[in-house]
């Protein structure tokens, strides 16, 4: 996607799915990376999911930045394995729980809430001074471990949260709600909490733009 602000100006939310966000981030290139940015700062929505979460964070030199979270990544020696990534934890299912801040946006849903997990952003803490801080609308009450280290490092971080940036919002989804049997209805909202409001104008339908395709 080589494009300006100027052609994202009449959608309402941008939608960065799974995949492999360092391909979703050549894609869009610096041209489009600076139009997203700049789409959310003047009051755009996005909802990151799994690779769009970590296209959000400001982990990495080629992530979009606007959101102050750090990602757990790095190679660990595993015991009795060799070097592995602390990111590789494989697909499986695990457990989320809303916070009271995430039931006003999804309902108020008590208990866990099974759903599909494929290798998504384990978000352990902020990573920059000059970004307001993330607010956690979901935390994992389970995780997926393939290797020692990584157990315990799961658990009680933020599997939801929403962020402010400029005058937009902003949603990153570490797991697959999309593909989880019942719990589709969390993207569905995830859009319409971070939709663009425009002044003077009914708003009966929010406009997501697809994301570029990963190459």
């Amino acid at each position: 996607m080589r494009s300006s602000s100027n052609s994202l100006s009449r959608f309402d939310v941008l939608i960065f799915p799974g995949g492999r966000a360092h391909k979703q981030a050549d894609a869009l290139g610096e041209e489009g990376r600076r139009a997203v940015k700049e789409f959310i700062r003047s009051g755009g929505g996005y909802v990151g999911i799994c690779a769009g979460a970590f296209l959000a964070s400001a982990q990495y030199k080629w992530s979009l930045g606007f959101v102050n979270t750090r990602t757990l990544h790095g190679d660990r020696e595993m015991p009795g394995i060799g070097i592995r990534s602390m990111a590789d934890r494989g697909p499986g299912s695990v457990q989320i729980e809303l916070t009271p801040e995430g039931r006003s946006i999804f309902g108020d849903r008590s208990g866990p809430l099974d759903i599909s997990f494929s290798g998504g952003p384990v978000f352990p803490g902020p990573m920059r001074d000059d970004l307001p801080p993330c607010i956690p609308l979901a935390h994992y009450s389970t995780e997926l471990a393939n290797y020692t280290p990584q157990r315990g490092t799961m658990i009680g971080t933020p599997a939801i949260f929403a962020a402010p940036f400029g005058a937009g919002r902003v949603i990153s989804i570490s797991p697959h709600p999309e593909t989880t049997k019942g719990a589709e209805f969390l993207v569905r909202l995830a859009v319409l909490a971070t939709a663009r409001t425009r002044a003077n104008e009914p708003q009966p339908h929010a406009q997501a733009a697809p994301a570029p395709p990963t190459r």
